[in-house]
């Protein structure tokens, strides 16, 4: 919680053929490990949703980059601060800058839709 980040790479160690560390003993626990993960995981998504929680209510100048694989009627681009963003629009608005007034979140992004107003960050 004391150092947060903007995002988080959160894996598995999973060893790699030909790395020096090929067959060196594994002296951690499968179930300490899972667990450790667990925390990791966990605190990861309160510190990221806390951030993107400040965000909500606010305008954002969004990028957008692409359609949602999942729901065509779905944009999907990034803050100038690079938070993840999901809006309502179709394939024109692909490539372009918009303002987009952020009206929920998740611990891994927000939604909202394109504003009146124009983007205050």
């Amino acid at each position: 919680d004391v150092c947060s980040s903007d995002l988080n790479y959160i894996f598995k160690y999973d060893e790699r053929p030909g790395t020096r560390a090929v067959g060196y003993p594994d002296d951690i626990e499968v179930a300490v490990k899972k667990e450790r993960h667990r925390l990791l995981m966990e605190t990861a998504e309160r510190v990221q949703r806390a951030r993107f929680e400040g965000w909500r209510g606010r305008t954002a100048r969004v990028f957008v980059e692409s359609v949602s694989t999942r729901d065509d009627r779905i944009v999907l681009g990034r803050s100038v601060h690079g938070m993840p963003v999901s809006l309502p629009g179709d394939a024109s608005l692909v490539g372009t800058y918009a303002p987009v007034l952020l009206e929920e979140c998740t611990a891994y992004g927000l939604s909202g839709r394109i504003a009146e107003a124009p983007a205050e960050a």
